[in-house]
């Protein structure tokens, strides 16, 4: 068996909960989500649970869903292809450019070859009162909290999504209780006119 499989009997309590429950797991002092290496330390004084628990809530987000898993494969520790599989939860990437599109919500996808990343705009509601600028929400962050936020009088809304996803959003609007009337529609649309699209992370580790 490998080293960090084997039962683990602990001689005292976790460090963290207190629990004194075999374990079948070492916590590496390095997470091995952002890096093997040969001389890791590791740790028996940590139960499988809160193992667990450190994985899942701080080692997969920085991994996965923070600006230093972009700089990773910006410093070419990790291959352009890796970026679809991180979580866009905690970190948002919106586009910052003086069109129409300016705010429009992006994820980083790789480029066909994966040898680099682009950004790509998902499907998305933007919501807009007069003298304030356009606010998006992508699908999942359409709840009834975030709607009473951007809710008011004299509001505008736009639908930038392909079709299919359009009648969906519309839909997820009409059960929060917001009609949407569609006034005019514009097809393959240009994001930018610039020669190159500076996209803006924000990053947040509320829970």
């Amino acid at each position: 068996m490998k080293a960090d499989k084997r039962d683990v009997v602990p001689a005292d309590p976790c460090i963290y909960c207190g629990s004194t429950k075999p374990r079948t797991k070492r916590e590496h002092v390095m997470s091995q989500a952002l890096g093997k290496f040969k001389r890791n330390w590791t740790l028996t004084c940590v139960c499988d649970e809160c193992n667990m628990f450190f994985s899942k809530e701080l080692e997969l987000p920085l991994a996965r869903d923070s600006r230093e898993a972009f700089l990773r494969i910006e410093l070419g520790l990790k291959a352009p292809v890796v970026v679809d599989q991180f979580l866009n939860r905690r970190m948002k990437a919106s586009l910052q450019d003086p069109g129409q599109f300016d705010g429009a919500r992006m994820v980083m996808m790789p480029t066909e070859d994966g040898s680099d990343m682009i950004p790509v705009p998902v499907p998305q509601v933007g919501f807009k009162r007069p003298g304030d600028d356009w606010r998006f929400l992508t699908e999942p962050e359409l709840t009834p909290e975030a709607i009473r936020q951007v809710d008011g009088d004299l509001l505008e809304m736009r639908i930038q999504a392909p079709p299919r996803d359009a009648e969906r959003l519309k839909g997820r609007l009409a059960e929060l209780g917001i009609p949407f009337a569609e006034t005019y529609r514009l097809l393959d649309q240009r994001i930018t006119e610039e020669s190159r699209i500076t996209v803006a992370f924000d990053s947040t580790w509320t829970r």
